[in-house]
């Protein structure tokens, strides 16, 4: 009865996992610029589209998504000055029918706001999204400076002089990118089956780390540009080869057509053949098919491994995957449009909340797995793992195979 409930409890994960949005990796994240002039202060917010459809149901009798935000705004925002309300003069938001929609305001108060600072309220989505994030970019002729707003926190000072954000604002968004971007996550789940112990997970998370602090930081300089599409049709892919990498030596043949196959080449055989083509059709994405043809030989190269080979190769494996997983991290940070020279301490802050996700998911899941064993006979034990790993190289090549089209 045990078995039946765990392989219950397995479907209805996968069943989860195949109705996620083919862009699993997105965050719940929100943008606002201010800018102070006199005792007016304005401001210019965004957020996604698909963000704004959370709050449909609190807003039925609203007809379109700016009218949703329209409302919610009002009732979230605003801007007081010595405890009282300063008057909103001016507000209106567009991109219907458009990805992001886009509200611009004003806020009158009673005084310069150079001698009296004003209180700015921000809670859109915290009451929907409770790890929702918003950044709010102050602009003066001084230069600029962000403050991370969440759930609890949901205010700031605005003056003619802005504080420079704590960093531990920074490290939340790091940690968040990681917990709520569901391929990362099952990327560490896949790493940790591949991972004989904990030792060599840990010695995985670490080239991952090295992999996609390079990647992270070339990036958030603008070192780099990657192509979006291209990143997040690879993390996806990552899944899909580190689940092979775990999946091959418990696999010792593969029979088919009455023949026996060595599992291992038959995987990533095969695996390279599903990248190649994925990759055929949409020719016009830039830099598609030479990535598609790196990873091919990857996968190729990678069936000539033994087992064992392979099994040490496994950090390797990892830093090379962080490559792309970098450029994923980094769009959270470009997200924020920092300037350059300013970039070191939100960038260690955002990779320090970053590593504190990975290595969290990572020893969940070893305590996890261990705990499976324990409770479970051998043979169910095996069974549900490769039912697991079989999901992952699906998922991760679906997503890789969706999101290249994308």
């Amino acid at each position: 009865m045990r078995h039946r409930i765990v392989f219950a409890c397995i479907l209805f994960l996968l069943t989860g996992l195949f109705s996620q949005n083919a862009s699993a990796h997105t965050r719940s994240q929100s943008y606002s610029v201010w800018t102070v002039d006199g005792a007016k202060a304005s401001f210019t917010f965004s957020v996604d589209a698909r963000r704004v459809t959370q709050l449909a149901p609190a807003y039925e009798d609203q007809k379109s998504l700016t009218d949703i935000l329209r409302e919610h705004l009002n009732e979230v925002a605003g801007v007081t000055q010595n405890g009282n309300q300063c008057d909103r003069v001016e507000f209106r938001v567009t991109g219907e029918a458009r990805p992001t929609l886009t509200a611009e305001g004003t806020f009158q108060c009673e005084e310069n706001i150079g001698a009296e600072p004003i209180n700015v309220r921000m809670a859109a989505f915290f009451g929907v999204s409770p790890t929702h994030v918003h950044i709010a970019r102050v602009v003066n002729d001084a230069g600029s400076e962000e403050y991370v707003l969440r759930r609890g926190r949901s205010t700031f000072l605005l003056s003619e002089t802005p504080r420079p954000e704590n960093p531990i604002g920074f490290a939340l968004i790091g940690f968040h990118h990681v917990i709520s971007g569901l391929d990362h996550i099952l990327f560490l789940l896949a790493l940790a089956l591949a991972a004989p112990s904990l030792r060599t997970g840990l010695l995985s998370v670490t080239g991952f780390t090295l992999g996609h602090m390079l990647t992270l930081a070339l990036v958030a300089t603008r070192s780099i540009s990657p192509n979006s599409i291209l990143i997040e049709a690879i993390i996806g892919l990552t899944i899909a080869a580190a689940a092979a990498e775990a999946a091959a030596p418990k696999i010792s043949s593969v029979r088919l057509g009455g023949l026996n196959i060595e599992a291992r080449p038959f995987l990533f055989f095969g695996l390279a053949a599903i990248i190649a083509a994925a990759a055929l059709a949409p020719i016009a994405v830039d830099g598609v098919l030479l990535t598609a043809a790196a990873l091919s030989l990857y996968a190729v190269a990678a069936a000539f491994f033994t087992n064992n080979t392979a099994t040490r190769l496994l950090p390797a494996f990892a830093a090379v995957f962080g490559l792309a997983h970098g450029a994923g991290f980094a769009g959270g940070l470009l997200d924020l449009n920092l300037e350059t020279e300013r970039l070191f301490a939100p960038v260690l802050a955002f990779n320090i909340g970053v590593e504190a996700a990975q290595l969290i998911a990572l020893v969940g899941a070893f305590a996890g797995l261990a705990l499976a064993r324990r409770l479970l006979r051998a043979k169910v034990y095996f069974a549900a793992q490769n039912l697991i790993l079989s999901a992952l190289i699906a998922v991760g090549v679906y997503w890789f195979s969706i999101r290249i089209w994308a």
